[in-house]
């Protein structure tokens, strides 16, 4: 029986006939117990020349047809690729939008119920304190504003740091969950492509 993978085109055109296609391969961790995914590049014959950067296919052993190519295109599985076409300064706009994501994911992970929370924390940061005055009646008002202040900022520290260590979730459409907290350079379309190579080719959960 031939071996199959399914993996994601990472390089084309570099080689005539040939792409390099990286594979996830689950192998068993008998340190940590578990089952953990470890990528693996293979030099793929694409007789076609039809393979572009992004495409998920699915490869197939084949009888050696150079020192290190062992494995042809058996099926395009998703033409990614082709879409990545219509963004010719993809890597850039990949670039600033994984920075943007991790700059700002505590914020962007927070849930319905925590994104309520904080934004009323915010808007308690964002009323002025009270004049300070030597007057004890002035002065304990002050002190309960600086109080309310102070702990308003810890409980945002805390949110932020619980979210940050949670994993992206997509929606059936392939949206991220906090697409609607993004800026409007990074389209919709633009959005969905970038992860749904990062869900076909590392996992990343769908809900």
């Amino acid at each position: 029986m031939r071996q199959n993978f399914v993996g994601l085109v990472i390089s084309q055109g570099k080689m005539a006939k040939t792409v390099k296609v990286r594979v996830q391969i689950p192998v068993h961790n008998s340190r940590y117990k578990m089952v953990v995914n470890k990528r693996r590049d293979f030099l793929v014959h694409d007789e076609g020349d039809i393979c572009r950067e992004g495409d998920i296919v699915r490869i197939e052993s084949t009888r050696p047809l150079s020192a290190r190519k062992f494995f042809a295109v058996a099926e395009i599985k998703t033409a990614y690729g082709q879409e990545l076409q219509k963004y010719q300064n993809y890597p850039q706009m990949e670039s600033t939008y994984r920075q943007y994501v991790e700059d700002n994911r505590g914020r962007l992970l927070l849930t319905k119920e925590e994104n309520a929370e904080y934004s009323s924390l915010k808007s308690e940061l964002d009323k002025p304190l009270p004049a300070f005055a030597r007057n004890s009646k002035n002065t304990e008002h002050y002190n309960e504003a600086l109080n309310r202040r102070k702990n308003a900022e810890r409980r945002i520290s805390i949110l932020l740091e619980v979210a940050r260590g949670r994993q992206i979730q997509l929606t059936e459409d392939g949206l991220p969950t906090f697409v609607d907290l993004l800026p409007n350079k990074f389209s919709r379309d633009f959005v969905r492509l970038f992860h749904r190579q990062q869900g076909d080719a590392q996992g990343a959960p769908h809900n």
